[in-house]
């Protein structure tokens, strides 16, 4: 029998966490109902994380990755840019309002990228240009329920 590794794990925890955010928000995911959902016990999924917030942490890392990498897979198309680039979506986000983007910290260049993001100035073109391709989609958890006076969820078209 093939012997699992601590990532294998930790990816499963990581996963379970996820499926139940997708139905529940931050304060209803518990360490017992990802137990639930792997082979692990509560007290062993201690052994590869801390705290839910850790794990949160890693799923937040794990889609920001996923992201970067569905952006720089775009093909090649003549408009404003050759393609977006990650500083280029992360610059999109602060036009858009967003002040505080996600970003994973999992790689030196990614908060390079980050860092020059903040230098990217954007016209109404570059906006318009990124957002073409862009489909709205439900954001799930507590914030589509309440999100905080003056926040703008980036799903909605006004």
């Amino acid at each position: 029998m093939p012997r699992v590794g601590a990532d294998t794990r930790r990816d499963e925890i990581i996963e379970a966490c996820s499926r139940i955010y997708q139905v529940k928000g931050f304060n209803e995911v518990t360490i017992k109902a990802i137990a639930e959902l792997t082979i692990f016990s509560r007290p062993s999924i201690y052994n590869y994380f801390e705290t839910k917030e850790e794990i949160f942490l890693d799923l937040l890392t794990r889609e920001c990755e996923r992201w970067a990498d569905k952006l720089e897979a775009l093909p090649q198309e003549a408009g404003p840019w050759d393609r977006v680039r990650f500083t280029d979506a992360l610059a999109w986000q602060w036009a858009r309002g967003v002040a505080s983007p996600i970003v994973g910290a999992t790689k030196a260049s990614y908060l390079d990228d980050a860092a020059g993001a903040l230098d990217v100035k954007l016209s109404a073109e570059d906006v318009a240009y990124i957002e073409e391709p862009y489909v709205p989609h439900r954001i799930v958890g507590a914030i589509d329920h309440n999100p905080a006076e003056g926040v703008m969820l980036l799903d909605e078209k006004k």
